[in-house]
Parts: C-alpha cells; structure tokens; sequence
C-alpha cells in the first residue's frame, strides 16, 4: 500500500494559521461589531446621562451579535437604530463563517480540490511533480517510498491518476496554465496578477531580437526586460529602452504567458 508523506507538527500548525486567515475578513467583521458597536453604545449611553462602562458595553454588544440583548434600550434613536442594526449583522456574519468552515470542512473529507489547495499550503522543502500521468504517477510513488513531501500539478483536473494520488493525501492542483509553465525549463518563475498568469523567463537573443530595443521588445511584444547580460559580460537591471539587442546577449524577461509563447514561437520560426 503506498504511504503518503507524515506531517510533521509544524506543517499542522501552518495548516491552522492557513485556516485563520481564510476567516480573518470574519474576525475582523465581528470585533468591529462587539468592540465599534460596543464603543458607539458606551459614547450614546454617556450622552444621554446614563454612563455605563466600556466593558459592559462591549458586553452588550456581543449579545446583540446572537440577538440576546442584556440591557433595557432607552427612548433614544441612535441607540435603538444602533441595537435594531447589531443583530442582523452579527448573524448574517457567524452564519457565512459558518457555512464557509463547513464547505472547508467537508471538503478535507471528501478529498475536495478545496481542501488540497489549503494542504498544498502547509507544505514547506518540498518537490513540484508536473504531471499526473504514467511517468507522473511512478515519480510520485518513488517520492512516497522516500518519504518525501511533494505537491503535483495537473492540466486536466480529471486525468486517470488524479484520484488515485488525492487518495494519498497529497495535494494535486489541476492549472492548466501553471502546469504549462512548470513544464517549460527556461521559465523561472510564475505568479498570477489580476487572473493571468505572469512568467518570469529567460531568452537568448537570436536572429529575430538581435537589433530590436528594449522598448521595441515591450512594445512589439509585450515583454518586459528586467536583466540583460550582454555577450560582452556587461550586466544591465531595468535595462533603458534605447538598449539595443545583440547576438548572444541573454535577457530575463516577464510576460504574461501567452505573449511569451507567442514570442517563442516567432522565435523559434525564425531560427
């Protein structure tokens, strides 16, 4: 039987801070309710000559949050609107956390992709095996055997091995996208801004850049220049865009993937 990777204490408790900061947006929402709410009723109170202590306040306002007031409401406007808002409000956000640590829960449990990205988190040292396939799948059971932690990525989310290493417990990312990316060995790095999908690559120029500009790079190709070591050994970061492109010349470029693809193929057309 094959034997997931042990977690180790520490990457617990990395999974719990994973799941603190999924309901920070929660916590936030409601001391703002108990300890803001508590603070306007303490200052309404006072105004109206009949002071209560910041304590009791902050008290009553927690009860207000499950509806269970623990003070009579004077005749007074802004505290009844106050006490008529807290309420609604504070049920409306224990019952979305609720509902959100449910999904999250149920999600461990049934194997959902949910919960593997939370677990894909947790992880720290280990290795990213693109591909879920035969080759794939046989490189994941040599690393269970060594006991070693990993992360697998996937382009299609139902591909025959997929099930099988979930089962396991280790945590397959179905990305189409990244899966691209990690397969390509001149791409370094990759990150997502806005919904797309941004790679950091490297490329040696060849005939179809050699005399472009950094600028016509940019402009032609939507590809920006962050390093540019020149064949002669000179190292520019944040190139100017009148730098002009020679033969040999090796750049660090960041494109969205697609414009860099684009640019590979036109590229590899050319040579």
């Amino acid at each position: 039987m094959i034997r997931a990777p042990g977690r180790t204490l520490q990457a617990q408790l990395v999974y719990f801070w994973v799941l603190v900061r999924r309901f920070k947006l929660t916590f936030f929402s409601l001391a703002l309710l108990v300890l803001g709410g508590g603070t306007v009723m303490w200052r309404l109170y006072a105004h109206i000559g009949q002071p209560i202590s910041w304590s009791r306040a902050a008290f009553a306002a927690y009860f207000l949050l499950f509806a269970q007031p623990t003070m009579d409401i004077p005749d007074y406007g802004p505290l009844e609107a106050l006490c008529t808002l807290i309420p609604p409000l504070g049920i409306v956000t224990v019952a979305e956390g609720l509902v959100r640590f449910a999904f999250l829960f149920f999600a461990k449990t049934r194997n959902d992709k949910e919960w593997f990205a939370v677990l894909a988190q947790t992880l720290k040292d280990h290795v990213i095996v693109c591909g879920a396939g035969r080759v794939g799948f046989r490189v994941f059971e040599q690393f269970v055997k060594l006991d070693v932690p990993m992360v697998v990525i996937e382009r299609a989310e139902e591909a025959p091995f997929v099930s099988p290493i979930r089962a396991q417990s280790v945590p397959v990312l179905a990305a189409p996208a990244l899966a691209a990316a990690a397969l390509d060995p001149q791409i370094r790095n990759s990150f997502e801004v806005g919904g797309r999908l941004m790679v950091i690559a490297e490329l040696q120029v060849d005939a179809l850049l050699e005399g472009q500009t950094v600028a016509d790079l940019r402009d032609q190709s939507s590809t920006l220049v962050l390093h540019l070591l020149q064949a002669d050994g000179t190292v520019r970061f944040d190139p100017p865009g009148a730098v002009r492109l020679g033969r040999g010349d090796r750049l660090t470029v960041q494109a969205t993937l697609s414009a860099y693809r684009a640019l590979r193929a036109r590229m590899e057309r050319a040579a």
